[in-house]
């Protein structure tokens, strides 16, 4: 039943993706969030429920799902860090310029892909720490964590 919840989520998102940039009324926006919605609801499910095909371990606890969807956490954490930097560098400029209107978010693709040029080794040492422990939501979250301070697990993994 998983493999049907995942396809149905995989097939609801490529929908999406072509109908983004054309959709401008407040009823194919509507409709997009609902379609997005039902796809996030048929992904969670997918991942709760787990599968026992061919075998009892879910899919997500398998080799290289599991890696996969740690590196996507981490990329994750890696994003919502630079994100949060622009917010806190519009932030001080607003506090520097009371009067001025506030700039838009400046997000530079050279500065998105920066943390990832570390990737390998915060992920090598996401890696160590999780080989005991099985695919849960504390390690999907301790992934993020990862990933969002990328620059301390780089400056804690220098060799000693």
């Amino acid at each position: 039943m998983t493999y049907w919840l995942l396809a149905t989520a995989i097939g609801l998102v490529v929908l999406i993706v072509p109908w983004f940039k054309r959709t401008t009324g407040a009823f194919g926006k509507g409709l997009m969030a609902v379609v997005f919605l039902v796809a996030s609801l048929c992904l969670s499910l997918a991942f709760v429920w787990g599968s026992g095909f061919l075998g009892t371990a879910p899919w997500y606890e398998e080799s290289p799902f599991r890696e996969i969807l740690l590196f996507v956490f981490m990329g994750l954490g890696m994003l919502a860090r630079m994100i949060s930097q622009a917010i806190e560098e519009r932030r001080k400029y607003r506090l520097k310029n009371p009067g001025k209107p506030a700039p838009k978010l400046v997000l530079d693709h050279w500065e998105l892909a920066y943390p990832f040029l570390s990737s390998a080794i915060c992920f090598g040492a996401l890696i160590e720490a999780s080989l005991s422990s099985r695919f849960d939501f504390a390690l999907a979250l301790f992934a993020f964590q990862n990933g969002f301070f990328w620059q301390t697990v780089l400056a804690s993994a220098k060799p000693t």
